[in-house]
């Protein structure tokens, strides 16, 4: 008995290492700079959540700024710009991830208008965004919104648009404020997120 005791811990004291490499190459930083994210968002390989951290610390997903981190949604940071690819917005629809159907999208360079909301002359919408203007005159922006305040983008919707458009302008955000009333935000996008099996 007393050797098969002994053979026993012998095994387990073989296993240990290997048993904490594993947990080592899980482990999800949650640090950017000053900044630490909580559960399930970090920095690293082993995050449920994948986000980035900037060489100057600041807390993004793909190129877009996080502004805010909340219990089921991040509130993000896209800036107007002329020349961001859509392609680069393929980071906000993945398996956890998905563009809130409150935001409607400001799209350059589009062909065709099926299913596109409206059109808005480029001078018109870069004077208020305090932007010079982005292009010939003509080179209209096309909005697109999926009409709802609830739900979220589907990747389908969000490849329907990337075949169609360039460039993504920006985005316009629909929320509430502290008091429930109703507010419109340029240059803002929120992003549902979930876990696999919620």
């Amino acid at each position: 008995m007393v050797p098969s005791l002994l053979f026993a811990l012998l095994l387990l004291d073989a296993a240990a290492p290997s048993a904490s490499i594993a947990v080592e190459s899980t482990r999800c930083d949650r640090t950017c700079g000053s900044t630490t994210v909580l559960y399930p968002f970090g920095f690293s390989a082993g995050c449920q959540i994948l986000l980035n951290c900037s060489a100057s610390g600041e807390v993004r997903l793909g190129t877009y700024l996080v502004r805010n981190v909340a219990a089921s949604s991040l509130i993000l940071d896209v800036s107007a710009s002329c020349n961001r690819s859509i392609a680069d917005a393929a980071v906000l629809f993945s398996d956890t991830l998905s563009m809130a159907a409150s935001n409607a999208l400001f799209l350059r360079n589009c062909t065709g208008s099926e299913g596109q909301e409206c059109s808005i002359d480029t001078e018109i919408i870069s004077k208020r965004l305090n932007q010079t203007s982005c292009g010939r005159t003509g080179d209209d922006i096309r909005c697109y919104s999926s009409g709802r305040t609830e739900g979220f983008y589907s990747k389908k919707n969000f490849t329907e648009m990337a075949n169609r458009c360039k460039f993504l302008f920006t985005s316009l955000r629909y929320g509430r404020d502290a008091f429930n009333q109703s507010t419109l935000e340029f240059e803002s996008a929120e992003v549902e997120w979930w876990l696999p099996g919620d």
